[in-house]
């Protein structure tokens, strides 16, 4: 029973957000709920494609709207997703909040310093004056890839992380803590004054990996760190030099 509606009933007008996450199957079983002259709202952004089992949605007969701009996101962190030619057409940057040019720090795998090197990060965002509560720690690994995961504590505050376990309302159980960590699909649909984006590790930027850096990147609502391989740095640069 999406949206509240008693079983059988159909809608009178329906909205479908996050359309990029929906496989076909799901978007008709939706659409059968809604009335023959019912209004139907489908919002996406391909952006934001992190499925492979996902395709875009050719409805013939839809008025299609296109808008590039970013109401959210700080401009610095908008002329960045820019500058790495993150979406296929620049972002127009409509917010109201400057920010600081997104912050960027490079860790060794081999050398072992993941964590010292996330620490310094948070820590640069708490001596900005963000509050722990504030910042949310981004993994660009999976729960069961991920270092970072498996911590209690980072910068000598408590971890608040996912439990893997949910009540019986169906919301997820969160262990206590004052800095929030989680994947970064996870993430996906919320945001957070300061964002650490790390483990970012790619060799090349291929569409998927554009898409989850757009992702991580547009989470901060006002200042961002990112926590990247020599290699993921590499081809970042590459990006600015147009290649």
């Amino acid at each position: 029973g999406a949206w509240g509606l008693q079983p059988g009933a159909r809608a009178d007008l329906l909205v479908v957000d996050e359309l990029q996450d929906f496989q076909l199957p799901w978007v008709e079983a939706l659409l059968q709920r809604a009335r023959p002259q019912a209004r139907v709202l489908l919002l996406d952004d391909p952006n934001q494609q992190l499925y492979p089992d996902r395709e875009e949605l050719d409805i013939p007969q839809a008025v299609r709207v296109t808008t590039w701009d970013n109401y959210r996101s700080p401009r610095q962190v908008v002329q960045a997703i820019n500058a790495f030619r993150l979406s296929p057409q620049p972002i127009r940057a409509c917010g109201p909040w400057e920010g600081l040019m997104p912050s960027f720090h490079r860790y060794q795998p081999s050398a072992g310093n993941l964590r010292r090197t996330t620490e310094a990060a948070v820590r640069e965002l708490l001596a900005a004056g963000h509050a722990p509560e504030e910042i949310a720690v981004i993994t660009w690994r999976g729960r069961d890839r991920s270092q970072l995961l498996a911590l209690d504590s980072l910068a000598d505050l408590p971890l608040r992380k996912f439990t893997g376990n949910y009540d019986e309302a169906g919301q997820p159980l969160w262990t206590d803590g004052r800095l929030q960590l989680d994947s970064l699909r996870r993430t996906k649909g919320q945001a957070a004054p300061a964002v650490v984006l790390t483990e970012v590790d790619f060799d090349t930027l291929g569409e998927l990996e554009r898409h989850l850096l757009f992702v991580g990147m547009t989470r901060a609502r006002m200042s961002l760190a990112v926590v990247l391989t020599e290699q993921a740095e590499q081809a970042l640069a590459a990006r600015l030099g147009g290649a």
